[in-house]
């Protein structure tokens, strides 16, 4: 082939090549996943936990829990259930989930449906039987994990303590700071969320009304999961429930909150 016709053939194709380019579409680049969301360290230090077992009562051991079949959604924290040939209501024990016509009462509701709705589960009782109406258990799923636990890790139920049963009170108080701490559930905000708050001093003195001449009643740890019920005018004072299941009023700059008082 002579040196000219070789040299038109190589600008023929080159000129065809770069058409060709030229009519593909520019590629978009994928944008990156967003990062996900730190977690929170708390700003105080833990109290130490209290050594000793976490109720008066003998635990009975696993192969002594009730198996049941759940067969009804009340709410966040109960369910029916049947044992047998009989129904009955279990109240979750050591926890709570906001009640009907409270925000969050269907967020509640609708993740204890995802957990246990027809699932076979085991009831661990503590102290008492039953509240005179429902059982009060630790409810267990088949894979280990309980269920009043998780509600609270999800971040739609605080833990609380009902005395005499508090076997796994600590448990539950860990679950909800680890829920605060990724921001779960309702320490996430969101138009339907109930007002949840963290402390963050360590120590948060609880006042029988809004303002420092208030008597005291007591004091919040660095830790406690709190329940907001009310903000003063100002907006400087919460009227809050604790785990213990005292309450009053506290000071909000001791608290993390997501949510606006209601």
């Amino acid at each position: 082939m002579k040196p000219a016709r070789r040299l038109l053939l190589v600008i023929t194709f080159l000129l065809i090549a770069a058409a060709l380019a030229a009519c593909e579409p520019t590629p978009i680049p994928t944008p990156a996943p967003p990062s996900p969301t730190a977690a929170r360290a708390l700003p105080c230090v833990l109290p130490t936990p209290p050594a000793g077992p976490g109720s008066a009562c003998t635990p009975a051991p696993r192969d002594r829990w009730t198996q049941a079949t759940v067969v009804g959604i009340t709410d966040g924290d109960t369910i029916q259930v049947r044992i047998g040939s009989e129904i009955r209501k279990v109240r979750y024990i050591g926890m709570d989930t906001p009640e009907r016509n409270q925000p969050g009462y269907e967020a509640a509701k609708d993740a204890n449906a995802r957990l246990v709705a027809g699932q076979t589960v085991y009831l661990e009782r503590d102290c008492r039987e039953d509240d005179g109406e429902r059982l009060l258990r630790y409810v267990w799923l088949a894979d280990g994990r309980m269920v009043n636990e998780e509600l609270v890790r999800m971040g739609v139920a605080l833990p609380v303590q009902y005395g005499p049963d508090t076997r796994h009170h600590l448990r539950l108080e860990a679950a909800a700071r680890e829920a605060w701490a990724a921001r779960r559930g309702f320490w996430a905000d969101g138009a339907d969320a109930f007002p949840y708050a963290m402390v963050v001093v360590n120590a948060l003195a609880v006042h029988a009304g809004p303002g420092d001449a208030e008597p005291v009643r007591g004091a919040f740890l660095c830790g406690d999961a709190l329940a907001v019920y009310d903000r003063s005018a100002e907006g400087a004072w919460l009227q809050v429930r604790g785990p213990d299941h005292s309450g009053g009023w506290v000071r909000a700059a001791g608290v993390d909150m997501a949510t606006q008082a209601r």
